[in-house]
């Protein structure tokens, strides 16, 4: 037994050992893949399937991670480029790529993307859109009854409607354009990355993927400028409940002890907007204060909820921001330069580094340390545009 859990511990001990040696190798092998350059463009071959396109008209290109591209080193690529006659010519083992020299932005008569021989045949020209595309998600399915909408109160879509998916990734074209000409960049604040706004000098950057049927390959191209995407923890996978109900302590008790006499496993409460106070005066669709009328103590619950082995997530309603009878309305409007005792609401702008920073040591950090699980189920009544601060 002792010697089974020696091995043990050297097995793990060299597996940490070769991971970190995997990590330094692959860092060491990833660069930024920058097949051509000049005055105003750039071209990057991010892999055989995908080309990174920047015009500049002021010849300053971006480095920067952007929302959409949080990578800018890249494996090594395989492509060919020639630059003789009038043309830039890239080519990768799945496309061909070629720009008209000196030709400023990008357009339909100086641009054109070609398959490579023997790839799934296309042409592609600035403007021609996809015909195939597979689709992707929706903000909201509040109202809807199967892919029609049966409700007055939804913003998204009138009663009637049925539901149009927003474009997605891939599409049975077998190539996707990508711009991100106007994405936000970040500004590589090592204490916590934030948003800034890309100079607005009418330059482009764009990414163009090539991948036939071979869906997997496009994912994982994506994902090479893009970001991995996180595994999420175990329990996310597991059961939700939630209902839209003024639940009380006890009664959640009942409910959970219910869940263990039918043998149901349930892996996450999401606790409705009741959990804080509505009525006028001390809440409203917007709340921070736990309503003590139906949770005298919430530690107490959440630690109820943990020795279960439940994880437990708060519906909010962010928008109208922190009102003066908030339980800790003084700290953070005092952070933020506000006279608690004018008892100006603070506005909620989730685009302002400061404000979120103090809205997190104010209250959502605290939230974590008494036992809710993760930041926050947001409800769908916030407004589709707030005001960018960076």
């Amino acid at each position: 037994m002792v010697f089974n859990v020696i091995m043990k511990k050297k097995l793990l001990f060299l597996l940490c050992i070769l991971q970190g040696v995997l990590s330094v190798s692959q860092a060491q092998n990833t660069q930024r893949n920058i097949a051509y350059t000049d005055a105003n463009v750039r071209f990057s071959v991010i892999s055989d399937g995908v080309l990174r396109l920047e015009y500049a008209p002021d010849g300053v290109f971006v480095d920067d991670a952007s929302h959409l591209a949080v990578n800018r080193l890249y494996p090594q690529a395989t492509y060919q480029l020639k630059t003789s006659g009038g043309w830039i010519e890239i080519a990768t083992p799945k496309m061909k790529m070629r720009y008209k020299k000196n030709s400023g932005q990008f357009t339909d008569r100086n641009l054109v993307i070609t398959a490579a021989k023997g790839a799934s045949p296309f042409t592609w020209k600035p403007g021609i859109q996809q015909k195939g595309n597979l689709k992707g998600t929706y903000r909201t399915l509040d109202g809807m009854d199967g892919d029609t909408q049966s409700q007055t109160w939804v913003a998204d879509t009138k009663q009637g409607e049925k539901l149009k998916l927003e474009d997605g990734l891939l599409a049975t074209d077998g190539w996707t354009f990508i711009d991100d000409s106007k994405g936000l960049l970040f500004d590589n604040d090592p204490d916590w990355n934030w948003v800034k706004e890309r100079p607005a000098n009418g330059g482009q950057d764009w990414y163009f993927m090539t991948y036939g049927r071979d869906y997997k390959a496009a994912l994982k191209d994506y994902t090479l400028f893009s970001g991995k995407v996180p595994l999420p923890p175990r329990y996310a996978f597991g059961y939700w409940w939630s209902r839209y109900w003024l639940y009380s302590d006890k009664e959640f008790r009942n409910l959970i002890d219910n869940f263990h006499t039918y043998q149901i496993p349930l892996d996450v409460l999401v606790v409705d907007m009741d959990w804080h106070y509505t009525e006028k005066g001390k809440g409203g669709w917007t709340g921070w204060t736990w309503n003590r009328d139906l949770f005298p103590n919430p530690k107490q619950f959440l630690g109820y909820l943990k020795d279960n082995k439940v994880k437990v997530t708060l519906n909010l309603h962010p928008a109208d921001g922190v009102a003066s009878y908030e339980e800790n309305y003084s700290g953070l409007a005092a952070d933020m330069g506000i006279d608690p005792q004018s008892k100006q609401t603070i506005p909620w702008i989730n685009s302002d580094k400061k404000f979120m920073q103090k809205m997190f040591k104010h209250i959502l950090t605290l939230m974590e340390k008494d036992g809710v699980t993760f930041g926050g189920w947001i409800g769908n009544k916030e407004s589709m545009t707030r005001k960018l601060r960076t």
